[in-house]
């Protein structure tokens, strides 16, 4: 079982310290399991109302609009929120074997869960990759106040700062960074990209003329941010027509006057100098000798050298695969030995740090033990103050 804490269920803003706990059984289990690095999935979910207007109370459902992955001893974590209302905050205890556990377990939950509609917390159970025991999960309400999120910055200005990127700032910290990007080495990569673009753009004018291309937009030359390179948007989106092909009433030409095409030419005069310049053909020598020696090479060291070794073993009265699978037993042994050594290392700290041993914890930083302050959290707590989220 898990359980989430906040300092009060009405939050002061839209950014808040929720802290966790895990009940002694859920550990042990944990530990049976064999989970070195377990960590916490925190689901953040909106809750909206759907029903018909009529007079029936409508019913109240959770849309997942964030997940965050943070490892289990933690202890505690700063959450923002992008709208206000009523949120339910899951917790589930997830890991997964390998290296590089917190960034497959992200990129994991983000594809399968925060871009799904589907009521927070119900697919994580059938999620066997990952959750690969029933432990139980956790959840809270809050309400987020309206009114204390961060002010829009003006239209112009977000616009450039927010120019190379696909999705806008979560935070104002967020914004300031692009923002330092945006008046520093932005205005000269800028001004180099869009002369590069409207060399480019020309070149297609140029094309799109020599194939007789009806509205060309020679406008899309002085305009970089509103035509894009790889759409050809010096030409109509739709109705596209040659002069060569048909006329400007869309009847088709004759066949023959497509050969007037300059591009048909220029193709015609490519092929009849490619040919001229292969009229020679470089010859190659193949040498099956080679090939022979290097499949001798490989023979030998695939199947004679394992035959030799298990010879030589055989004859010093030694069992070749038994001697092998001995060691190997050992290792393994030894491995099993310092990994269940340091599991009941980890667990008793854990039980320490995050054990359900009060009736309710306090999500701030000078309840957690001094051990566990670390520099993330104090940098979270000081970016809760000075970086508000913009509403969505």
């Amino acid at each position: 079982m898990v359980k989430l804490f906040a300092e009060n269920p009405n939050l002061s803003g839209p950014v808040a310290a929720f802290r966790w706990c895990v009940d002694k059984d859920t550990l042990n289990k944990l530990k049976e399991i064999g989970v070195a690095k377990p960590f916490i999935l925190l689901t953040i979910a909106h809750g909206e109302e759907y029903g018909v207007d009529d007079g029936d109370e409508k019913s109240l459902f959770f849309k997942c609009v964030d997940t965050k992955v943070v490892p289990l001893d933690q202890a505690m974590e700063y959450l923002e929120f992008d709208r206000p209302g009523r949120h339910r905050i899951f917790a589930s205890l997830v890991w997964v074997d390998g290296r590089s556990q917190r960034d497959r377990l992200v990129q994991h939950f983000r594809k399968n869960s925060t871009r799904r509609d589907l009521v927070c917390g119900s697919n994580l159970s059938e999620d066997s990759d990952f959750i690969k025991y029933e432990l139980g999960y956790g959840s809270i309400d809050v309400v987020v106040p309206d009114g204390h999120f961060a002010a829009e910055p003006r239209a112009w200005e977000k616009w450039w700062v927010n120019l190379w990127f696909d999705d806008g700032p979560d935070n104002q910290c967020h914004f300031r960074k692009r923002r330092m990007l945006a008046y520093s080495i932005q205005p000269p990569i800028v001004l180099i990209w869009a002369s590069i673009r409207g060399l480019i753009v020309s070149l297609q004018i140029v094309a799109s003329l020599l194939a007789g291309m009806r509205g060309i937009k020679y406008r899309a030359i002085w305009h970089p941010f509103t035509f894009r390179i790889g759409d050809w948007d010096c030409l109509p989106y739709t109705n596209r027509s040659s002069f060569f092909v048909s006329n400007s009433s869309g009847a088709d030409r004759h066949p023959l006057v497509t050969f007037f095409m300059p591009w048909i030419q220029l193709a015609f005069f490519g092929i009849v100098t490619a040919l001229v310049a292969c009229s020679r053909v470089v010859g190659f020598t193949f040498s099956w000798w080679l090939v022979a020696k290097v499949f001798v090479v490989l023979v030998l060291a695939i199947v004679v050298s394992p035959i030799i070794v298990y010879w030589v073993g055989k004859s010093a009265g030694i069992e070749f695969w038994g001697f092998i699978e001995g060691i190997a037993k050992k290792i393994e042994e030894s491995k099993e030995k310092r990994t269940r050594q340091i599991l009941d290392e980890t667990y008793a700290a854990y039980g320490d740090v995050i054990g359900c041993n009060a009736a309710s914890l306090s999500p701030s930083l000078s309840s957690l033990p001094e051990g566990r302050r670390t520099v993330y959290l104090r940098f979270k707590a000081f970016k809760a103050r000075v970086c508000l989220p913009y509403a969505k």
